[in-house]
């Protein structure tokens, strides 16, 4: 008996060490947190706990964030994707509103092992639901809590000799602590987040971190004037200070005393924080975890304290894109200072790549641990940010020593434009080696031509491919339709089904469905999540199906249950012969109530044993997702655009113009349809043959500039026409898709 259980209890004990050794993640989060660490070099800030983990650690010199601003930047660190792809540009869009399946960086630990625990601020609330985005934690706890602890009105700054523990970023640092405490006491690993909201406005801070700083000797920015050569569209009139605090002017300069007020506020507030995060770093020691524990600490974006007459963020300047960020690996050597280019969005893949986690393909970032583990000071030569301005999306280029912007027309980032010298409005370009403080844009400079030259190249490079591979014209609802990856999620209905890798008419496998022992038996697939999240719209619905014994009527069924009814759509086709056949539809779903249940069946309809084989199935949005309207006015004259990229695979852009044109009535007056007029507009595809392959636009639409895009994933390679009737306007285009 001996001898049985001891290689059995060799393996438990070796899978115990395994999972022992697998490292855990603090990951602290600091709201609105630029470099101003002693650390990072900042002589004046006053940061012992953050220093220490500096040490311990890595810091990321020369770290981007991808937009300035809370929600934007989280969603985009927080799910590896540049705000382009998140769509998330504000702070009132859902994060899976606008990607129902993306699986966000603690998502993905808790998929693989690990423990999920948050508090605080980690995303930003406004993008996220009230348990601050449920499928990420095992635990979140919420805390809550006054923005002043004694005044009545809204200032900007509040120094109260009080205890710390009343803050609450106080309360969130000591709920910290406890789920470290639950953490550790679970064998699994853990990813613990905590996310503090200071140094956000207001500077509130308890008195003793505002009496670390004497006010009279903390320096105000040197240069507070517009940069030479400059628009004063690229500049944030700093209106998050201004129209919300009675102590600040709403417009003007913000007088010395004041600024030197603000600038003493967030010193102390930083200080505050750094106490906090002492705490956590405390706890690990105590608990025993730090030899075994990642730590990253990040800012969401730095913070303008007065240069260029700025405050606040929410621009593409230097102090606004840069924020801090450090690393900590027990495994490698810390004290060690990155100056080269990296992003937010390199986070993501490198707890993947530190946790021993395959990192998913489809992040915009890379990761750092080669850079961690001294293999290489460098993984890219510049990061990306963006920042909307004046009607125009800022992209930012930075390297070690430049930053070079470029102002786009703002459709550009919705997809509808593509990348061309014709959408570039403005353009930057800052030398940080000779001027550090942004003081003179030398875009058109004769002396910076080769290097402007060079970053727009690379920055045009970067705007041309960005959407490559990513597509949300089309997006797949029924997951696994080609069976690559086996039966999941699909289920038998009073049949057997299997997969056959012989008998396949797309892809490798198809699915056989067998003994079926009533009419409408078939396979099925739950598919209540996707069709929610995409809710009201035209859907493309396709199967293949070929028999095996005898012939019969195909069948796809889409029950849709709400709170109020259930409706069914149904799509037949009859089929004479053993051969593939495909059975498709597109389905109009406009139901009232509550989504409850969705569930798609593939069947035969007679009561005959028929077995047969189904591949390729897709529920899909259809062609067209969505129609833009973009522009405030009123053109004069109907206009059809040739479609771009020409040609296409799979998808391409249609923009068109409708008119605010003139009528006589019958007894000869003149009536212009403009801004409160509609007309009725219909855009078509038709193939080579004149046939109609379908509609993409059949409504009626106000003047104005219009986007449309069309995906092309179910046609083959050819010549398409595309015809725009709009009032008495029609023309039509020629456009040719390439696979």
């Amino acid at each position: 008996m001996k001898n049985k259980l001891l290689p059995v209890l060799l393996l438990f004990g070796l899978i115990v060490s395994l999972n022992a050794q697998q490292k855990n993640i603090l990951f602290i989060a600091v709201d609105d947190l630029k470099p101003n660490l002693h650390c990072y070099g900042d002589t004046i800030a006053i940061s012992p706990n953050i220093d220490r983990l500096a040490e311990a650690g890595t810091i990321f010199a020369n770290n981007q964030c991808q937009q300035a601003v809370c929600g934007p930047s989280r969603a985009s660190l927080l799910t590896g994707w540049r705000p382009d792809r998140t769509k998330v540009w504000d702070l009132h869009t859902l994060i899976r509103d606008r990607n129902p399946n993306v699986v966000t960086l603690p998502q993905f630990f808790k998929e693989h092992g690990y423990n999920t625990y948050g508090t605080g601020k980690i995303f930003d609330p406004r993008s996220v639901d009230s348990n601050h985005d449920t499928p990420s934690w095992d635990t979140y706890v919420k805390v809550t809590g006054s923005r002043w602890i004694v005044s009545d009105e809204h200032v900007s700054t509040e120094c109260v000799d009080t205890t710390e523990n009343i803050y609450v970023d106080g309360k969130i640092a000591n709920e910290g602590l406890q789920l470290l405490e639950q953490a550790a006491s679970e064998s699994e690993p853990f990813f613990v987040a905590v996310g503090f909201k200071k140094p956000h406005l207001p500077f509130v801070a308890p008195a003793t971190y505002w009496n670390y700083y004497d006010r009279d000797t903390i320096p105000l920015a040197p240069f507070q004037q517009h940069a030479a050569n400059t628009p004063d569209f690229v500049y944030n009139p700093g209106a998050e200070l201004r129209n919300n605090y009675v102590d600040i002017p709403t417009e003007g300069d913000i007088p010395i005393d004041k600024q030197k007020e603000l600038v003493h506020g967030y010193y102390a507030c930083v200080s505050f924080i750094d106490a906090q995060v002492g705490k956590l770093l405390n706890k690990l020691d105590t608990l025993g975890l730090s030899d075994n524990t990642i730590i990253v600490l990040w800012g969401d974006h730095g913070w303008h304290l007065g240069d260029h007459a700025q405050w606040t963020k929410h621009t593409n300047f230097e102090q606004a894109a840069r924020a801090p960020m450090i690393i900590v690996d027990p495994s490698y050597q810390g004290g060690r200072v990155i100056t080269t280019p990296t992003e937010f969005l390199d986070i993501y893949p490198t707890l993947c790549d530190l946790a021993g986690l395959e990192i998913p393909d489809d992040l915009a970032g890379v990761s750092l641990k080669p850079i961690l583990n001294q293999e290489t000071n460098r993984v890219k030569d510049f990061a990306i940010s963006q920042y909307a301005r004046g009607g125009y999306e800022g992209y930012t280029l930075r390297t070690d020593r430049y930053r070079y912007t470029e102002w786009l027309t703002l459709q550009y980032r919705e997809g509808t434009l593509p990348y061309s010298e014709n959408i570039v409005h403005f353009r930057e370009l800052y030398d940080y080696e000779l001027d550090p403080l942004e003081t003179v844009n030398v875009v058109d400079e004769v002396d910076y031509q080769s290097v402007r030259d060079s970053l727009h190249e690379y920055l045009a490079n970067f705007l041309i491919h960005q959407f490559d591979g990513i597509s949300d014209t089309t997006t797949e609802i029924i997951q696994n339709p080609d069976f690559e990856e086996g039966l999941s999620p699909w289920e038998a209905r009073q049949c057997q089904i299997r997969i056959e890798n012989s008998v396949v008419q797309h892809g490798s496998h198809s699915l056989f469905v067998y003994s079926r022992t009533k009419k409408y038996s078939g396979a099925s697939q739950l598919i209540t999540n996707g069709i929610a999240a995409y809710g009201k719209g035209k859907y493309y619905v396709s199967a293949y199906y070929k028999f095996a014994n005898q012939t019969d009527t195909a069948k796809i069924q889409i029950r849709i249950k709400t709170d109020s009814a259930t409706r069914y759509f149904q799509v037949f086709k009859p089929i004479a012969d053993n051969e593939w056949h495909e059975v498709s539809d597109t389905l109009n779903i406009d139901w009232n109530g509550n989504l409850t249940e969705a569930r798609i069946t593939f069947q035969t309809k007679s009561d005959i044993n028929v077995n047969y084989y189904i591949d390729n199935i897709t529920l899909v949005k259809d062609t067209l997702t969505s129609v833009i309207r973009f522009g405030d006015n009123y053109p004069a004259e109907f206009m059809l655009y040739q479609n771009y990229p020409n040609p296409f695979n799979p998808t391409t852009t249609i923009n068109y113009v409708i008119a605010s044109i003139q009528r006589r009535d019958a007894i000869n007056r003149v009536s212009t349809i403009g801004r409160n007029d509609a007309i009725n507009v219909s855009l078509k595809i038709y193939d080579a043959l004149g046939r109609e392959v379908t509609t993409l636009v059949n409504e009626r639409q106000m003047p104005g500039q219009y986007s449309v895009k069309f995906t092309a994933e179910r046609l083959p390679s050819g010549i398409y026409f595309y015809s725009l009737l709009a009032d008495n306007f029609f023309q039509t285009r020629k456009m040719i898709l390439l696979k």
